[in-house]
Formats: structure tokens, C-alpha cells, sequence
């Protein structure tokens, strides 16, 4: 693995908002790591350790509902976050990180990123609002994805 550079940090969409300062104070607890496509990041039912941000390619979220049907729940594409269980409670992963085509992929440790943010409150609280901006994109994508699913339904064409 390479070292992080604030060159690399620069696309990534949660940091924007960060100064120059804070994110060197970051950069010592990052890795970047090149992955082929088709590799898994984290599988559901993994420990939410690690928080991710795509520098470059697309991620692919899967969830197996039965052995013969995996669901693909979403995407995250270059400059944006995911892996946000690190930044909460640490559970589990809730479905599948896989690479679309080949990725480059900065991610650092759950408790190295709680840490900086009880150091430091004021990092914490710009990486709190864009963890809170991740969460209400992912929840608003989700439920446009179940109204469709409803409209579309047969059953419900009567009484729409």
C-alpha cells in the first residue's frame, strides 16, 4: 500500500469542506489501496471496521436474498464515501462491497477516525454532517427504489 498525499484526498466529497490542516491530521491514519474488479471490499455480516472513499472506479452494494437472488442495492462512485458503519456503532456491514471495474480505494481504521474526532471536535462535527448528507442520499435513493416497486406492481395498478 502507497501513502495517502493531500493530492488524494482532494476529489473526496466528505472532505471538501475540511481545511488543508485537518486533513494532514488524517493523512497518518489513511491507507490507499488499488483493488481488481469483481473484488469484495467487505461482505455482509463483516465487522463495520474500516470507513472508505473511493478515489477512483465504481462500487457495486449487493445484498443475497436466497442463494440463486442477490439484489443490487446501489452504487457509490470516485470522490464519494462508504463503509459509514465504521462512523456509528461499528456493526456489522449490511450488504456486500464489490468492484465494478477496477478501484482505488482510501480507507482508515473505525477507531482511528473516532479518535481524531474526539480530538478534534471540530473535524468530527464537518465529518458527522457529511456522514449525515451520505445517510439521507442513500435513504432518499432507497425509497424511490420501494415506490417504484409499488407503482410498478401489478396489483397496485388498480389503485393507483
Amino acid at each position: 500500500m502507497k501513502e495517502v498525499t493531500l493530492e488524494d484526498l482532494e476529489p473526496m466529497v466528505m472532505l471538501k469542506p475540511l481545511t488543508t490542516g485537518m486533513k494532514e491530521k488524517l493523512l497518518p491514519f489513511m491507507k490507499i489501496k488499488e483493488y481488481q474488479n469483481q473484488k469484495y471490499i467487505f461482505r455482509q455480516g463483516d465487522p463495520g471496521n474500516f470507513f472508505y472513499m473511493l478515489k477512483e472506479g465504481k462500487i457495486v452494494f449487493e445484498q443475497i436474498v436466497t442463494t440463486r437472488i442477490t439484489l443490487s442495492m446501489g452504487s457509490v462512485k470516485s470522490g464519494y464515501s462508504f463503509g459509514w458503519s465504521a462512523m456509528l456503532d461499528g456493526n456489522p456491514y449490511t450488504s456486500d462491497a464489490v468492484c465494478a471495474e477496477p478501484c482505488v480505494i482510501i480507507s482508515m481504521k473505525r477507531e482511528d477516525l473516532l479518535r481524531i474526532n474526539e480530538e478534534d471536535h471540530d473535524i468530527g462535527y464537518i465529518i458527522a454532517q457529511g456522514l449525515l448528507h451520505v445517510i439521507k442520499n442513500r435513504l432518499d435513493f432507497r425509497t424511490g427504489q420501494f415506490l417504484r416497486m409499488i407503482r410498478n406492481h401489478p396489483d397496485m395498478k388498480p389503485l393507483i
